[in-house]
């Protein structure tokens, strides 16, 4: 057999600090989208959050996150096994409520 090494997926998580505080970033995959991709930003003033995941089809190519990495794990998780994502709705994974 011949296998072929096609690449490590990497997730990048950063703390940017500055005196008036930190601000938390994760990126991962392809956040750029491509024609007929769907595109889903998230963005919550109040807890200084947001969050943008581009998916094609029923795969997760890709996503920023600032603020809040509480639901990194699950998203990283979902892209990183590149299998379909769940029939129930992406904002139970973007959310730390469970989409509500």
């Amino acid at each position: 057999m011949n296998f072929r090494y096609t690449g490590t997926r990497t997730l990048t998580r950063l703390t940017l600090t500055s005196t008036s505080g930190s601000l938390d970033l994760a990126a991962f995959g392809t956040p750029t989208p491509a024609p007929g991709d769907d595109v889903i930003h998230l963005t919550d003033a109040t807890r200084n959050t947001y969050r943008k995941v581009v998916v094609r089809g029923d795969r997760l190519l890709g996503g920023i996150l600032l603020g809040d990495l509480g639901t990194v794990g699950a998203l990283a998780r979902a892209w990183e096994g590149d299998e379909p994502l769940p029939a129930t709705p992406l904002l139970h994974l973007l959310t730390n409520d469970g989409g509500s």
